[in-house]
């Protein structure tokens, strides 16, 4: 991050009281921050988020996301959480409907859910090793 952005978000912190960066955290306390949480915002510009929407989803949280292939790649074209990156006015929109809307909230927590397997550490090493045999033989 660099100093004009810390800036920012210590403004921010000053104006918002919903508002709180924490800078870098362990990965322990992200856990701890997740399990306490109600929604993740995913607001990523480009690819990099998949590890922390990957947490947010096996942690069970909703995710509101940017719209970037990343987030695509894992959410899936059709997700209802989606907001184009940059764009804070639809993102406040849909943290507003996500406050306000028991549906909506709930469409994008079970589409979440839905997906806390594709986490699975044995899933991956099984994954991870069937993609290795392949190469080995091609």
């Amino acid at each position: 991050m660099s100093a004009r952005e810390r800036d920012r978000a210590q403004l921010e912190m000053t104006l918002n009281p919903r508002y709180r960066w924490l800078g870098e955290v362990s990965p322990l306390r992200v856990r701890g921050i997740l399990s306490r949480s109600r929604l993740f915002v995913i607001s990523s510009r480009m690819e990099g988020g998949a590890n922390a929407l990957g947490e947010a989803i096996v942690a069970g949280l909703p995710v509101l996301a940017s719209r970037i292939s990343g987030s695509i790649g894992i959410l899936g074209d059709d997700y209802p959480g989606y907001f184009e990156a940059g764009d804070t006015t639809e993102l406040a929109r849909l943290m507003v409907q996500c406050e306000t809307d028991p549906e909506f909230l709930a469409e994008i927590t079970t589409r979440c859910a839905e997906l806390i397997p594709l986490f699975d550490p044995a899933r991956e090493r099984a994954s991870w090793a069937s993609l290795i045999d392949e190469l080995e033989v091609a």
